[in-house]
């Protein structure tokens, strides 16, 4: 039985044998020649959407992965780039007070895997210029148009912060994520722009010369204080000077000069008085004073005692030998 039904096969194909080759060879041509539409290969990065034709349509409810998928060739895939993108666009946006100002911002963003299905049926592959870029646009529009063109120029941080918390609210709502916006530079009209730097260059200068006029007023405060500290320190150190006290500094001065290895002339003036103290290389020999008069000596320990009742300035000449 079973012997009987190869035959008949085998008695089959040969018969048809030419038909079948050709039947083949035009499939496997069809293959090749479709191959594009039936092997789809996504790439790292990638997610896929199915467009089934005579099966519903685009499928909203699944999304392909990275690798090798068959469909067949009536069917579509349309990949799409899931990683974060980047774009710059230029923006002519009007002030507060009605200038022109040229912003450039950064767009980082990506498409929402789960609702990749969705996105593709309602928006479609060129969903960033389509709801990304107008978006932004109109939020940069929104936000620059508070200020004025001097405020743009100082505080671009502030309205950065402003354009990124409103482009995450507006965004986030058409199937795409919005990861960071830049405000890359701000272009203000030459004329403007170089009146700005000039007034901000004067501020600069007048709060330079407040905080010199402010450096010269405590400068003076401290003097007067240095001033009245050193007067009342005198006025102190005179109320405590006295006759005694004096003579006590004078006898204390001299026995500290008669200990120095250097020779000396001390000249006492009355007994009141401080000594005077003149350079041994000048004078000739060393001398040192007593409590009541001057005594003079030589380099040898030897000399001639004088008078207390002589002149100062006799006393003062060195003894001969």
């Amino acid at each position: 039985m079973i012997g009987r039904f190869f035959e008949r096969v085998r008695l089959w194909l040969g018969e048809h044998a030419f038909a079948l080759g050709i039947t083949a060879f035009v499939l496997l041509f069809l293959v090749i020649y479709l191959s594009s539409n039936i092997f789809i290969f996504l790439e790292t990065g990638q997610a896929g959407v199915l467009y089934r034709r005579f099966a519903g349509g685009t499928q909203v409810n699944r999304v392909y992965g990275e690798g090798l998928h068959i469909i067949f060739p009536w069917d579509k895939m349309t990949a799409y780039n899931v990683q974060l993108q980047q774009q710059e666009h230029t923006f002519s946006v009007l002030s507060s007070n009605g200038l022109t100002v040229a912003v450039t911002v950064s767009i980082r963003f990506r498409p929402k895997v789960e609702l990749l299905g969705v996105l593709h049926k309602e928006v479609g592959p060129d969903y960033a210029s389509k709801i990304v870029i107008p978006a932004v646009q109109a939020l940069v529009r929104n936000v620059f148009g508070q200020y004025t063109p001097e405020e743009l120029y100082t505080s671009k941080r502030a309205v950065v912060q402003q354009i990124l918390q409103g482009s995450l609210d507006e965004v986030g709502e058409k199937y795409v994520l919005l990861d960071d916006l830049l405000v890359e530079t701000i272009g203000l009209p030459p004329t403007i722009q170089t009146a700005i730097e000039e007034k901000l260059t004067e501020e600069q200068r007048v709060l330079e010369m407040k905080y010199r006029v402010d450096r010269e007023k405590l400068e003076t405060n401290r003097r007067v204080i240095e001033a009245q500290g050193i007067n009342d320190a005198n006025r102190i150190l005179a109320s405590s000077l006295d006759e005694q006290v004096l003579r006590f500094k004078g006898i204390d001065a001299t026995l500290e000069l008669s200990k120095s290895a250097n020779s000396k002339v001390v000249v006492m003036g009355d007994r009141n008085g401080l000594p005077l103290i003149y350079d041994s290389l000048l004078m000739g020999s060393p001398t040192f004073a007593g409590t009541n008069g001057v005594h003079a000596t030589n380099s040898a320990g030897h000399g001639n005692a004088s008078s207390s009742n002589a002149p100062p300035a006799e006393a003062a000449k060195p003894s001969k030998p």
